[in-house]
């Protein structure tokens, strides 16, 4: 099995972030990055972890396909780093 990524390497205390639409509770949603990877097109891109579907397992994959930022911990607001903690 052959994998789309040329190397991964942890990403400490980065986050994916976008904003969410009108009417939702929070103005954007954070998912956590466990690692950075290198993909084979020389594009980098960040991992999250989820549960697979299929099996329960925790697997790595890239965030949503929808437009946000890579944001250090440090670049996030008060708010942000409040409602990362609790997850």
């Amino acid at each position: 099995m052959s994998t789309p990524y040329k190397q991964i390497i942890p990403a400490t205390d980065w986050y994916f972030r976008h904003d969410n639409g009108p009417g939702e509770k929070v103005g954007a949603t954070l998912y956590q990055l466990a690692a950075w990877a290198l993909k084979e097109d020389g594009e980098i891109v960040g991992l999250v972890t989820v549960h697979g579907i299929e099996n329960g397992h925790p697997k790595l994959v890239t965030p949503p396909p929808v437009a946000g930022d890579y944001l250090h911990k440090e670049q996030l607001t008060d708010e942000e780093k409040e409602w990362a903690k609790r997850r």
